[in-house]
């Protein structure tokens, strides 16, 4: 494969994975990172290992039907960063 196929590839991939990671349940995403897996074994086999590794760990939250709500807790994203905010600053001092 060429450089470019294999950027489309990856971006394919991550693609996959940000859909798996936005379904609300459990069982779906479960399935939709498996398949992942199971295509990855063959295209590279560390980055397969590495994605079973941590899939129960990375549901937990699916797992615990929570999702959503964390999702829409945390949206939008901060604008700020830590850096800008007084009080973690005063904790990075301590």
């Amino acid at each position: 494969m060429s450089g470019k196929q294999l950027s489309n590839c990856q971006k394919d991939y991550d693609r996959r994975m940000r859909n798996a990671y936005a379904m609300s349940n459990y069982t779906e995403a479960k399935a939709a990172l498996e398949k992942v897996f199971r295509q990855l074994e063959g295209i590279n086999p560390s980055a397969a290992r590495s994605l079973e590794e941590g899939l129960e760990e990375t549901l937990t939250v699916h797992r615990l039907g929570i999702a959503g709500v964390l999702r829409r807790k945390h949206w939008p994203p901060p604008t700020r960063s830590n850096h800008a905010c007084p009080r973690c600053s005063a904790w990075r001092e301590t």
